[in-house]
């Protein structure tokens, strides 16, 4: 039996990645969960150790994995990075 995917119990399984970024200036938010997909926001305050926070690719796997060996889920795991989306496509003048 798979255990019910929620925010409350995605929260509480990634806590410890929470706690351990928020030394180095970031947190972990939990926007959405269900069986198949978790939306995950890492915020970044401006004072941020940006050295310290793992890259994009590494952290989504973490956390993944995280998830998966606490609740037992397969969900795939979305994570919004600012980090990411500044160096989005620039957008062309007119």
């Amino acid at each position: 039996m798979t255990a019910t995917i929620d925010v409350p119990g995605v929260r509480m399984a990634i806590e410890p990645l929470a706690d351990a970024l928020r030394a180095d200036g970031a947190d972990l938010v939990v926007r959405d969960a269900d069986s198949q997909h978790i939306t995950i926001e890492l915020v970044v305050t401006d004072d941020a150790c940006a050295e310290c926070i793992l890259p994009k690719d590494v952290l989504e796997v973490t956390i993944e994995r995280t998830i998966g060996r606490s609740l037992g889920s397969t969900a795939r795991v979305n994570l919004v990075d600012p980090r990411s989306q500044s160096s989005a496509m620039p957008t062309m003048p007119e």
